[in-house]
């Protein structure tokens, strides 16, 4: 037993454990810390690789905690040095990649994205357990949320963002199944609006009609939250190609607002290509924006890059409406009265070819005239897909 530093503890202890049966591979040690910059004591696990030499992600040969209350948490926010929020007119990056596997590969990902670093990261199918995931070092990001399969195999998403930004995780577990729609999700402040990064997975072995369903619900659940969106991930649905899964998925997105961005192929093989990767936003609030191919070799999927000048979010009374008419029951008895009290009288006594012409004008007065009744209703109000 012995003690380790922590610049913000008041007390510590460790003690360690090599029996540990989850972590046949590493040295495992447990650590109640004090930190004092958040006023509680948390029980903390300490994992390094005991072989340096079969360390999966050898990055930095050191301790790095995983804490059992929130092993993904919003660490920025509790630095007081940290105080950067994103501007109106401000430019701000984003990176997606289905990365295939994180091992041994975020020191090169990161020197691929060095020039000119992104200010979030969307890694999907990192293939990596939750507390690979937890120890993993990328310089200058912290990990903001993430999903990892706890009884299959590979899969697997999560955002990293830059140490300078705030950030505040959001909660999708209840929405997510391994194969069907794997997601995460961070807060990012622009000013005084809610922005919400969404990266989904989606294998596809999985249930395609399950992923509808959970990926419509977590949307309506941020939406009824008022924030705006960025979706980005690996949907396994060509949007390069017209398929019915395609239409699907294109009616749920519609129904927020959402549209695609990418139009280059994102996973490219010997004998086919297609655009299997994507970001969604809403464009009329996120106008000026461009995404480019990033090709680093490091997966058989080509990363996007999405930069975007963030700009003042209409009002939610001001958005995209339409007209519905007012269809209660009491309409609709009107309707039915008016038209059983119709003789029909005109339209058998014409011997006229184009009598549908007659018959198409009675039934539309009779409609106008009981179900005129007309409301605006908010595009993302309700969607509808089948």
């Amino acid at each position: 037993m012995g003690n380790l530093p922590n610049e913000n503890s008041l007390a510590d202890y460790t003690a360690c454990n090599d029996n540990d049966p989850e972590h046949a591979h590493l040295e495992v040690c447990y650590q109640y810390v004090c930190d004092s910059t958040i006023c509680e004591v948390q029980k903390v696990k300490l994992l390094r690789f005991k072989d340096p030499g079969c360390a999966g992600m050898n990055q930095k040969r050191a301790f790095r905690k995983i804490n059992f209350k929130h092993s993904v948490e919003d660490h920025n926010n509790h630095d007081p040095s940290v105080t950067q929020l994103l501007l109106y007119e401000q430019t701000c990056k984003i990176f997606h990649q289905n990365i295939r596997s994180l091992r041994y590969k975020m020191n090169e990902l990161l020197c691929h994205l060095n020039r000119d670093p992104p200010h979030i990261m969307c890694l999907t199918e990192h293939h990596l357990l939750h507390e690979e995931l937890a120890i993993l070092h990328a310089e200058n990001y912290v990990l903001g949320s993430s999903y990892c399969r706890k009884s299959k195999q590979k899969g697997g998403v999560c955002i990293c963002v830059h140490n300078s930004i705030k950030f505040t995780s959001l909660v999708t577990e209840e929405y997510c199944e391994e194969q069907n729609c794997e997601m995460g999700a961070i807060q990012i402040n622009v000013a005084d609006e809610k922005l919400c990064v969404l990266a989904v997975y989606r294998s596809p072995l999985g249930n395609f009609n399950k992923f509808l369903t959970n990926f419509e619900l977590i949307l309506q659940k941020f939406f009824n939250l008022n924030y705006n969106f960025i979706v980005c991930g690996d949907f396994n649905v060509d949007c390069c190609t017209e398929s019915s899964k395609k239409i699907q998925l294109n009616k749920i997105l519609q129904s927020f607002n959402l549209r695609s961005t990418v139009n280059f192929p994102t996973r490219i093989s010997s004998n086919s290509f297609s655009t299997i990767d994507n970001f969604f936003i809403n464009n009329s609030y996120l106008t000026n924006f461009d995404v480019s191919p990033l090709i680093n070799g490091l997966s058989d999927h080509n990363g996007q890059l999405l930069t975007l000048q963030l700009a003042r979010q209409y009002t939610r009374d001001q958005g995209m409406y339409y007209y519905k008419r007012l269809v209660t029951r009491t309409t609709i008895d009107d309707f039915l009265l008016k038209l059983s009290l119709e003789t029909w009288a005109s339209v058998f006594e014409v011997n006229d070819v184009n009598i549908q012409c007659l018959f198409k004008h009675i039934f539309e007065t009779t409609l106008g005239l009981h179900l005129a009744y007309l409301r605006p209703v908010n595009v993302r109000e309700h969607c509808i897909w089948n």
